[in-house]
């Protein structure tokens, strides 16, 4: 009786372990584009990789920092832009976004898996041409997944 019993125990433990692993492994992505078809599968979790047309280097679109709790992650330029800027198990408290934009442009931030592209979509809007900054705090992004428009 006590055989079966470790036997069960030690697969529960397995699969315990091993769904945690899988947890740990996801990754808080930030997203930036000008909202073509590619750039909106992305941000809805469908593709991991998107291509943006647009102006070249010398007519961008503008320049957006990205930052997450005051560490600069990333740049975007033109075209468009995908950083991590934290993980499942050590999220950012605060994720930052500022600069100066000549066109709309579209951007999400996501939870999810860095190899097959699983994961939630946890915030998407969309930043108006001028200078802007955008600051959003993570914990209040996992309780409030929705739609909005910002300057």
């Amino acid at each position: 009786m006590t055989r079966p019993l470790i036997i069960l125990m030690t697969c529960l433990a397995g699969l315990i372990v091993a769904g945690c692993a899988k947890q740990n492994r996801n990754a808080i992505y930030v997203l930036v584009g000008t909202g073509s078809p590619d750039f909106d599968l992305a941000i809805e979790g469908s593709t991991s990789q998107f291509m943006v047309t647009g102006p070249g280097k010398e007519d961008s679109y503008g320049e957006i920092s990205i930052r997450s709790d005051g560490t600069e992650k990333g740049m975007f330029r033109w075209g468009g832009s995908v950083c991590q800027v934290g993980t499942a198990t050590n999220p950012p408290n605060e994720i930052q976004f500022e600069g100066t934009t000549k066109e709309v442009l579209f951007y999400g931030v996501a939870e999810m898996d860095p190899e097959t592209g699983d994961g939630v979509l946890l915030k998407k809007g969309r930043i108006q041409p001028g200078a802007f900054t955008l600051t959003h705090n993570y914990n209040e992004l996992i309780t409030a997944l929705q739609f909005d428009e910002e300057r």
